[in-house]
């Protein structure tokens, strides 16, 4: 009977050990998967960040190109204004002129916001990105966690509930208390003596 207790009360601590070491591997699992989350995500935002840069850039030289296109327009349109003898103070040429140079710059700036526009648009995408990555891997994390709490409190409840079988089952040794002696009062002998020793004792 205290073998058999005491196999059953380490079939049950193995059990309980092998949640806890379940347990363990969970939480690993969360903490890995929060750090993939957030290398994925880092690396995606740079990504989308220099990307970014690129678009701002490439505008800056689209602007740019419209503006020596402009410029360009407005030396061809004063050249020939002074070679037909009207000269540049004639208002007629004066206002191309105004209305060349106006347009050259709302055709450099338009090109200018829509690459911000862009660039402004993957930044917001990485910052996205990163805050999600953030919010699932500490999900993950957390989960992980609970796990491997739960699974220790679960196998100290085990191990505690196999000692306390294996204690009732006599791994610990006998747990019987041992009998007591009926005992009985003799008043001609004026002492106490067990009742099983009184037959034909006068």
């Amino acid at each position: 009977m205290a073998e058999m207790a005491v196999m059953m009360m380490v079939a049950q601590g193995v059990q309980a050990v092998g949640g806890m070491m379940q347990g363990a591997a969970q939480q690993k699992a969360g903490k890995d998967k929060q750090r993939m989350l957030e290398q994925a995500a880092a690396y995606n935002a740079e990504t989308l960040r220099r990307r970014a840069n690129e678009e701002s850039a490439a505008s800056q030289r689209t602007a740019q190109r419209e503006r020596d296109k402009k410029d360009l327009a407005l030396s061809r349109q004063t050249a020939l204004a002074a070679k037909s003898g009207a000269g540049v103070e004639n208002p007629t040429i004066l206002q191309l002129l105004e209305e060349t140079d106006s347009y050259g710059d709302f055709l450099a700036s338009t090109e200018l916001y829509r690459g911000e526009s862009r660039a402004r648009g993957l930044k917001d995408q990485a910052d996205v990105g990163m805050w999600n990555a953030a919010v699932e891997g500490r999900a993950a994390k957390k989960a992980g966690d609970a796990a491997f709490a739960g699974s220790i409190l679960e196998g100290i409840g085990d191990i505690g509930m196999a000692a306390y079988d294996g204690y009732k089952g006599g791994a610990f040794g006998s747990t019987s208390t041992p009998d007591m002696p009926d005992i009985s009062y003799d008043p001609d002998q004026n002492w106490m003596r067990p009742k099983r020793a009184t037959a034909g004792y006068r």
